[in-house]
């Protein structure tokens, strides 16, 4: 009973090494080389709604911009996407082999008639091999200052270490 209680310590401890070494693995492969990580290509959509109405774009684009990421889990991306500029920073975290990129906030604004700006952005995904990452999500934002609108991106990124 001793011996197969040590061996199921063993494994369960081994597993958890393996699991933390993975971890480790794609967080270094993200940060190495001060982090910056090309996109090769990003398949979108874009959806404008505003009181004039909703209209919508999609497509794909080769060498759009970047992704940089620092070793202490903040980082950011700028790319371009059918004319539009995409500049924000983010917070990202590695579980197992899957990449996390997140951000949400707000500003609000009391002067000259009041603003209010909300911006939420979720990306994920997985280390393909030590050069190649594929994540998907969105950036999406909210603006009311007389009147009110929603933009969100939504893409898949392939990303390569530069």
């Amino acid at each position: 009973m001793k011996v197969l209680k040590q061996v199921s310590i063993l494994i369960v401890t081994c597993s958890v090494l393996v699991q933390c070494s993975k971890e480790k693995k794609v967080e270094r492969s993200l940060y190495k080389k001060e982090g910056t990580w090309s996109i090769t290509s990003v398949s979108w959509q874009k959806v404008l709604q505003d009181t004039s109405g909703q209209s919508v774009s999609q497509g794909t684009t080769a060498n759009a911009g970047t992704f940089m990421f620092d070793k202490d889990g903040s980082g950011s991306y700028n790319f371009t996407v059918d004319g539009t500029i995409y500049n924000e920073t983010f917070a990202w975290s590695v579980n197992n082999t899957t990449v996390s990129i997140t951000k949400v906030s707000q500003n609000v604004d009391f002067t000259g008639g009041g603003s209010i700006e909300q911006i939420a952005i979720s990306f994920s995904g997985d280390q393909k091999d030590k050069k190649n990452f594929e994540i998907q999500g969105s950036d999406s934002r909210q603006y009311a200052s007389g009147s009110i609108s929603q933009k969100v991106f939504t893409g898949t990124f392939s990303l390569t270490k530069q």
